[in-house]
């Protein structure tokens, strides 16, 4: 948003030349909002001119420049009309219309024509126009939660504030135009009454009004056309010229009727019939639709509310009789027909910001100001219509404690209220047994979207009491030691899993997928159903974290002969009494041909080192989950333990969703993350030499490889390790297989000889007797 520096100076007890530029965007930016930069717009005066058009000819327009006293030749331009006034500049040798872009405007298009006082022809009309100013560009992001800084007189509030001014009572800048409220239905008062009713509230809470039936046709004043210029306005024609400058000034936007085309003299804002259409003033013919806010008369929609007005509806050079509005629409309403239309006007910008509802009174009555000052408007017969409903400031008490104690420093009560008064609060002081209380009654313009708390009274009273001069002091927090064993052991076994399993973390949702379980032919139990599901795909809480495991493994295998995956998370069971939350790790281990067993299985062993577990695996009573081999799974036991299940997947499970063989794991993510290692105390090795020995078996599949391992183990005290090294099945093998051990024998006193070797092996093939094996 553009603001002339010049324009605010208008309503501020300084001129624009005993103003810092550098030192007033700095205060701003550090006080109320942000302003991305500045320009300085100088004007040279010495070489602008008006001119009167006497003459328009076939290739040529002939004016006269009373301060030049001389007649100068012109090029054509399509709206010159004889006798009017026109502004023109220097060029080269001679003389060119003036531009909007003399005064820096982005907008293309030429001055129009200007009304001037005669007395001002020989040049004295450059005495009302500052020849240098400012334009402040505001950063609108910044002040969305301002209506109020929408408009010059908002903007000259804050540095009248910040720089310690005196401002221009606004009263002082109002004609005092009598008002006349209503409901939702406005009455006549007389035959040039126009009836004002409002159908949709909530699209428009207030609408404003008031006929005029005295109108002179003036051209564009020069100094308002200059003003409109520098902010990014397009000057038109006195009439139209003000309605612009009005929101420019108080921020509100309104707009002019040509009273005849209120047929019945009646005003209606509805929302939009269905197939309605209305041609707006860019010649747009827009096709509206029920969410679309509409002005009409008693026929048809004569304006596009709070974004442009009809094009057969405004003031025209014909206009005997006027109509202006002022109104409060929804920020909502306007933004919608605005995006559906791609119309970005200076009135939607600003209605898209909560203004001030009640602000449209005072709209109406600067316009009736600026226009009598003008001459364009002699007599006014009729009172404003208001029709809607009025809304009242809040009162918000604050107590003097409560600020300091908000802010950290000592206020003196003086600065409190000479501030709040400043920014256009209304502020009284009493003390009560809790201190000095100050009852702030908040204007209307600052309730929308800004204040309505004690501690936006705070905020209001600390920006300008400036956040550099608040003391800095750090926060303190008094940290207490505590266990990190748990997270350390997260960490550590996700980086086994990710690095030496060669394993993808996933992360998946916690609803089971119903179209994909359904696919498994899966039904789980004991789940937990939500009352309000974000869809009917995702009503249970997961028990399990396998089926999205296996779901990935189905997205992810297609360029991939093997893959694996895991997932520590939260899985959900249903008890008898109440809902069991637990902590899971899960993993599968996939491969689209064979996959070893033993292989797999002694990837878990290198998590068991890493967390000093001693874990056995056991053939696990009862049943188990139905993506499991129960022929091929085995409980994991820590002593009498149970902290998890693995094993092969069931090939029949799988089967409907991916070819290929998977391991599975199901861990007690608790157990594992509470781990605490153990002390590990230095064992000296043995100064002789160790002998290794290895024994290949044949064994019963019913036998777990593991207790043939802990058997051996324990068949003499001299075995220090025992590892299986070595396994082979065939099909003729029907109900065996070839497993292979290597055992470590060590004796701490001497060195081993055959006879101490022989006894050891004697001794573990002993121990093998009880299992029916075969030594082979």
């Amino acid at each position: 948003m553009k603001i002339s520096l010049s324009w605010l100076c208008n309503y501020l007890d300084t001129s624009l030349s005993s103003i810092d530029i550098n030192n007033l965007v700095h205060l701003f930016n550090t006080h109320t909002a942000e302003i991305e930069h500045f320009e300085k717009n100088v004007v040279p005066l010495n070489e602008l001119f008006i001119v009167q058009v006497e003459q328009i000819l076939s290739d040529k327009i002939i004016a006269y420049c009373k301060e030049l006293d001389q007649h100068v030749e012109m090029s054509l331009r399509s709206d010159a009309i004889a006798l009017k006034f026109y502004l023109i500049c220097k060029h080269q040798e001679g003389y060119a219309w003036t531009s909007l872009f003399h005064f820096g405007s982005e907008k293309e298009g030429l001055f129009p024509a200007l009304s001037v006082d005669a007395s001002k022809l020989n040049g004295s009309w450059k005495k009302d126009i500052s020849e240098t100013d400012f334009i402040l560009e505001v950063d609108n992001k910044s002040i969305n939660h301002r209506p109020d800084l929408w408009g010059h007189y908002g903007i000259a509030r804050e540095v009248a504030s910040i720089l310690g001014l005196n401002l221009k009572p606004l009263p002082e800048l109002l004609s005092q135009q009598s008002v006349v409220p209503f409901d939702k239905i406005s009455k006549k008062s007389n035959s040039g009454s126009v009836v004002v009713s409002i159908e949709d509230e909530g699209a428009c809470s207030r609408f404003a009004g008031l006929y005029c039936d005295s109108v002179q046709h003036k051209d564009s004043d020069v100094c308002m056309a200059i003003a409109l210029v520098r902010v990014g306005g397009k000057p038109i024609n006195a009439m139209v010229d003000i309605t612009n400058y009005v929101m420019f000034d108080v921020g509100h936007p309104m707009h002019v009727f040509d009273a005849d085309a209120l047929k019945e003299q009646s005003v209606i804002v509805r929302k939009a019939k269905k197939d309605e259409k209305i041609t707006i003033l860019d010649g747009q013919e827009l096709a509206l639709t029920g969410d679309d806010l509409v002005i009409a008369n008693d026929k048809n929609a004569i304006a596009l509310a709070g974004i442009m007005g009809g094009k057969n509806s405004g003031f025209q050079a014909t206009t005997k009789a006027i109509f202006l509005e002022a109104a409060g629409f929804s920020p909502a309403t306007i933004r919608l027909t605005a995006q559906r239309f791609k119309l970005r006007t200076e009135a939607c910008i600003r209605f898209e910001k909560h203004l001030d509802p009640m602000q449209n009174i005072v709209a109406l009555q600067r316009f009736v100001y600026l226009a009598k000052d003008m001459g364009i408007i002699t007599d006014i017969k009729e009172s404003i219509v208001s029709v809607g409903k009025v809304i009242t400031p809040l009162s918000i008490a604050i107590s003097h404690e409560f600020i300091e104690k908000k802010i950290g420093v000592a206020l003196d009560t003086t600065f409190v209220m000479d501030t709040l008064q400043k920014l256009g609060f209304e502020v009284g002081i009493q003390k009560s047994e809790q201190g000095i209380v100050y009852t702030v009654l908040i204007p209307t313009n600052r309730m929308t979207k800004d204040i309505d708390i004690a501690e936006d009274i705070v905020e209001e009273v600390v920006r300008m009491y400036g956040y550099d001069r608040i003391a800095y002091h750090p926060i303190e927090r008094f940290a207490q030691p505590f266990d990190t064993h748990e997270v350390r052991n997260i960490s550590a076994i996700k980086k086994h899993l990710a690095f030496a399993c060669n394993m993808h973390e996933v992360r998946d949702y916690l609803f089971f997928d119903e179209a994909f379980v359904q696919r498994l032919n899966f039904n789980p139990s004991n789940t937990i159903s939500v009352k309000n599901p974000e869809s009917q795909n995702w009503t249970r809480l997961v028990t399990s974290l396998v089926p999205h495991l296996i779901k990935n493994v189905e997205l992810n295998i297609t360029k991939q002969d093997s893959i694996r995956f895991f997932e520590w998370n939260r899985i959900w069971h249903k008890t008898s009494s109440q809902f069991e939350e637990q902590s899971s790790l899960a993993g599968i281990m996939f491969h689209k041909k064979d996959a070893n067993f033993y292989d797999m299985k002694q990837q878990l062993q290198g998590l068991w080192n890493l967390l000093d577990l001693d874990v056995r695996w056991e053939k696990i009573s009862g049943e188990v989950s139905a993506w499991y081999d129960e022929h091929k799974t085995a409980g994991l036991f820590v002593h009498e333990k149970l902290i998890g299940i693995a094993g092969m997947a069931s090939q029949g499970f799988l089967k409907s969703i991916v070819e290929g063989q998977a391991f599975i794991f199901e861990l007690d993510g608790e157990f594992l993350a509470s781990i605490i290692p153990g002390k590990k105390l230095f064992k000296a090795p043995s100064k002789y030499q160790d002998a290794s020995y290895d024994i290949s078996l044949l064994v019963p599949l019913k036998v777990c490889a593991d207790e043939l391992q802990e058997s051996i183990k324990n068949a003499s005290s001299k075995i220090v390790s025992v590892e299986l090294v070595d396994f082979f099945e065939k099909v003729e093998w029907v109900d065996r297989r070839a497993l292979t051990y290597r055992y470590t024998i060590s004796d701490m006193t001497k060195t081993l000889d055959k006879n101490d070797i022989d006894a050891v092996v004697g001794l573990v093939q002993k121990s093998l007797e009880r299992y029916d094996v075969q030594v082979r």
